[in-house]
């Protein structure tokens, strides 16, 4: 996970936060911590508890928080 991080994340601080693609980012992390984990929806495992045991920042507080907690939230 640590090196898919900088790739998904390439040149993010010089985009446009914007609602759809906080969306878009958080959805992307949360399939591929369910990837990693061999987890799938037909498991009925929720999110959070997926995030509970990667136990890994959320993307958007990670890399661009000050952003996110501005015009995301």
């Amino acid at each position: 996970m640590q090196s898919v991080m900088p790739t998904l994340l390439y040149a993010a601080e010089t985009w446009s936060l914007t609602k759809t693609l906080g969306c878009k980012i958080r959805s992307t992390q949360i399939k591929m911590e369910r990837k990693i984990l061999g987890v799938t929806w037909r498991d009925k495992i929720t999110n959070n508890t997926i995030k509970e045991t990667t136990k890994l920042l959320d993307t958007l507080q990670m890399e661009v928080g000050w952003a996110c907690s501005k015009s995301y939230r």
